[in-house]
């Protein structure tokens, strides 16, 4: 039989019916199977006595591979599949008649690299010979590379991925290299620039390796500030808080002022090329060290050809434990979240102003950088109290923006974090460097960040005293600032001069019982019922609770003072006659755990124990002629107390 035609064709079927009905005529077997057999392998005679036409010639189907660099490329005719693992020509083993269609697809893509291949003049009808001119072409695939970023706080960060292709990160979030890399080949994902304001350090995890069949989505890159480095806080933005006020600014330039005239923007000339709607709208100040409102200014984002002048007018207020040189200008990054101050600025203290020069819109804010806490402050004589620093913007170098420095939480000062000079010097007592017995004297810390002033052994007068210190950098430019606090001077407990009580202290009840030591101190003078007197508050001890139950516990077993609610207070009256008090101790709240001894039942309970409680309303206990001791005992029928305090 030829090699074209395996098994009779339909017409050599068709004959062997009729060949059939003739046997049924009487036509020998023998002559019949003869035929058939002749028919069925090119017995040309014989077909054509039977009217068998010969069969078509018949070809192969074929061509070539190019760019194939992956494995496993299978292709296939639509009658045979073939794998293909090199270049060059291919050729289907089966046969197709003249005539028939053929018609090349590619089954399987090939892998490692992961490649795309596309067939041309794939398809057609045979003709009088061999197809050779398939083609197949392969394209090795692309895929990007993809960064996740988290706790980046500075500015400046630039990835790069194989040592090319820049990616500028603003803030945390996903980003995508530009350039595709294609399957098989490597990508490294490193720092090209590290964040600065504050300077961070930042590592990759799966930042190497080689390209699969899909993007590479599992690179991570954490950033972390250094201990010790300063922080720009990142801030909600604030929200509407009063009317907006609203300008149309042309060509010309304008003026525009908020409602409540706390700012005021001054257009030049040219600085707008159409007629503008201009609006002031109030917010709320989220800036770190912010004073009073922020404005939103708005078209958000509006740019100005030439600069703009925003002022804002200050109050006393404002300047409270710090001066005028301590305020700046600041504006918040919108996509960073943090705020950028500005260094320079210009102040007016007899117009009590500050204003900046900008080319665009943002929020804007006027804050304190540096201040003394507490602004005030009560202190007994012979008693000390500290005073500190707070700072609400630092200078982080590299000093990458001449213009700026960055807004952080309000905090001690940075400098021997950032490897600055002391700034804070003369710490003085009413102008006088160190104070003397006479107003009291203050002694700074070694970096000048703090200082502790110690009130002489009587008032002082004036009263109150003038805490000052220098500020050698201030936010607005100048050699020095002078930032202000005042101290006042009690003299505690008149007659006896105590200004703190100390001892120990018990209390039974049907819940808790327990111990209690702890030092009150001066607080405040206070009155009451027309009686002058004086409140002292828990400056240091602790309570050891214990459940009064078997099967209960407490949680915490030990309270640090001072702890609790503001009732916590020893309060002294004073009269000509009779000195008394009133004790009254709250701890913060504890959990009372209790397991029933029969159905093994758990609760718990939030309990707040009072440690300490001298008297029923209105009844007050002496205390002891020298005006120095304490001690007694009270119980209001279900709890109990006793206690014996010592006074200096």
């Amino acid at each position: 039989m030829s090699q074209h035609q395996k098994f009779p064709s339909t017409a050599v079927i068709s004959r062997l019916r009729t060949l059939g009905r003739l046997h049924g005529a009487g036509l020998p077997g023998a002559t019949l199977l003869a035929a058939t057999l002749l028919g069925g392998c090119g017995g040309g005679g014989v077909t054509k006595l039977l009217g068998i036409p010969s069969p078509a010639a018949s070809y192969t189907v074929g061509g070539s591979v190019s760019g194939l660099a992956g494995s496993g490329l299978v292709v296939s005719d639509g009658i045979d599949s073939l794998t293909i693992s090199a270049n060059g020509s291919f050729q289907f083993p089966s046969t197709i008649p003249s005539g028939g269609s053929y018609f090349v697809t590619v089954d399987t893509a090939p892998a490692n690299p992961t490649q795309t291949c596309t067939v041309t003049n794939g398809s057609g009808s045979i003709g009088s010979a061999n197809i050779t001119t398939v083609a197949v072409a392969c394209v090795t695939n692309t895929y990007h590379i993809a960064v996740n970023v988290t706790g980046l706080a500075g500015s400046g960060l630039i990835l790069e991925d194989n040592g090319g292709d820049d990616l500028t990160v603003p803030t945390n979030g996903t980003y995508t290299f530009a350039t595709a890399v294609a399957s098989g080949a490597a990508y490294a994902v490193t720092v090209k620039t590290a964040p600065v304001n504050p300077s961070q350090t930042c590592s990759a995890a799966n930042g190497s390796g080689t390209v699969g069949a899909a993007d590479v989505a599992n690179v991570t890159l954490t950033c972390t500030t250094p201990a010790g480095a300063p922080v720009p806080q990142v801030t909600p933005k604030g929200s509407p808080s009063g009317s907006a006020t609203t300008q149309n600014i042309d060509a010309a330039g304008g003026s525009v002022l908020s409602a409540d005239g706390r700012i005021a923007l001054s257009i030049p000339a040219n600085a707008l090329s159409v007629a503008t709607q201009i609006s002031i709208q109030p917010i709320t100040n989220q800036a770190p060290g912010g004073q009073g409102l922020a404005y939103r200014l708005t078209p958000e984002g509006q740019t100005f050809a030439v600069p703009i002048t925003l002022t804002f007018n200050y109050t006393g207020q404002d300047t409270e434990g710090s001066a005028p040189q301590s305020l700046a200008i600041a504006f918040q990054d919108p996509q960073a979240g943090y705020w950028r101050v500005y260094k320079a600025s210009t102040l007016d203290t007899t117009a009590q102003s500050i204003s900046v020069t900008t080319t665009h819109f943002s929020d804007w804010a006027v804050l304190l950088g540096d201040q003394i806490t507490p602004y005030a402050a009560s202190v007994a004589t012979n008693h000390s109290v500290a005073f500190a620093i707070s700072e609400c913007d630092v200078i982080v170098p590299p000093l990458t923006d001449p213009n700026f420095t960055l807004a952080m939480q309000c905090g001690p000062p940075l400098g021997a974090a950032i490897g600055s000079a002391v700034k804070f010097q003369n710490w003085s007592v009413n102008g006088i460097v160190g104070g003397n017995a006479a107003l009291g004297t203050i002694v700074p810390a070694a970096d000048g960040t703090s200082a502790v002033y110690t009130a002489p052994s009587a008032t002082p007068s004036p009263n109150p005293v003038s805490i000052t210190v220098s500020d050698t950098a201030p936010l607005t430019g100048g050699t020095k600032e002078i930032l202000f606090a005042n101290a006042t001077v009690d003299s505690c407990g008149t007659p006896s001069n105590v200004c703190s009580w100390s001892g120990t202290t018990s209390f039974t009840g049907p819940v808790l019982t327990g111990t209690a030591y702890a030092e009150w101190g001066f607080s405040s003078s206070a009155s009451q019922n027309g009686a002058v007197g004086a409140d002292f508050t828990p400056i240091a001890g602790s309570v050891k609770l214990r459940a009064a139950q078997p099967h209960c516990t407490v949680s915490p077993a030990t309270i640090t003072l001072p702890s609790g609610p503001p009732a916590s207070i020893i309060n002294i009256l004073y009269s000509a006659t009779l000195t008394t008090y009133a004790l009254n101790g709250i701890t913060a709240d504890v959990t009372l755990t209790c397991t029933d001894p029969i159905s093994g039942t758990v609760t718990t309970s939030t309990v707040t124990p009072a440690y300490l409680n001298s008297a029923t309303p209105g009844v007050y206990p002496p205390v002891s002629a020298d005006g120095k001791t304490i001690a007694g005992s009270n119980s209001n029928g279900s709890e109990s107390w006793t206690w014996s305090l010592t006074g200096k």
